[in-house]
């Protein structure tokens, strides 16, 4: 009798499960009207789309949206990237005329003191303005130059240590399970955002880290199971 009963009860709720299927289906083909009305006089314009259509749309819109935004961020810091690069090119060409301007120097003292005589140095000197170089202000210049080397040096260390902790790649391959974005919680079953991706691979295939990092974390998690945290930096 028990049997019967729970047997009767497991039909029932396959067909309220069925009904909520079937329900939700036709909800999500209900269609939407929109309308368009112009300023001017003319009838205006009825358009009927399907809900799901219109989800899909929005979703569809809402990513390529997305796309670009991340495109023109990433143009943007290209372009001001180039433009300190070629200011920094600058200030090296200035650097390197500095240099050759000191060598000259030491060109012309190392040929004065190969005369070894007083008298033969003074005799060959050239006393003319013509070619001098004003020893202030190439002190001057040689501080701003090791300054500006400085500067140069640590915007090339900041943008190295970004390049190697930026993750390149899968970590392991295997097959992307689950991508980034909205999906259907494996749990619930309901509609969430991913912050991440899901890999499937056998047991026992490496797992290499992408980039440079810290790890934060290594042990079990309740919601992840075995986990390694490596944190980049860098946002």
């Amino acid at each position: 009798m028990i049997l019967i009963l729970l047997e009767l009860l497991r039909k029932e709720v396959m067909v309220l499960d069925l009904y909520k299927l079937r329900i939700f289906i036709q909800k999500i083909f209900i269609p939407i009207t929109i309308m368009f009305v112009p300023h001017e006089k003319i009838r205006p314009l009825n358009v009927k789309i399907p809900f799901l259509y219109l989800f899909t749309i929005i979703i569809f819109a809402f990513t390529g949206f997305i796309y670009v935004f991340n495109v023109a961020v990433d143009t943007a810091e290209y372009y001001m990237m180039k433009k300190k690069l070629e200011h920094y090119t600058a200030q090296l060409e200035e650097v390197d005329t500095t240099i050759k301007s000191l060598k000259m120097i030491e060109k012309e003292f190392k040929r004065l003191f190969s005369l070894k005589t007083k008298e033969k140095i003074l005799e060959n000197m050239d006393v003319s303005d013509s070619g001098s170089v004003n020893i202030d202000n190439l002190k001057y210049k040689i501080k701003e130059t090791i300054e500006n080397v400085g500067v140069i040096r640590d915007y090339l260390r900041t943008q190295r240590d970004i390049y190697f902790a930026t993750p390149i790649g899968l970590p392991v391959d295997g097959r992307i399970s689950s991508g980034y974005g909205i999906r259907e919680n494996p749990w619930e079953g309901l509609r969430e955002f991913h912050s991440g991706i899901d890999i499937s691979t056998a047991p026992g295939t490496p797992v290499k880290a992408t980039a440079d990092g810290i790890v934060s974390f290594s042990g079990w998690s309740g919601s992840n199971g075995n986990l390694v945290a490596i944190e980049h930096g860098h946002g």
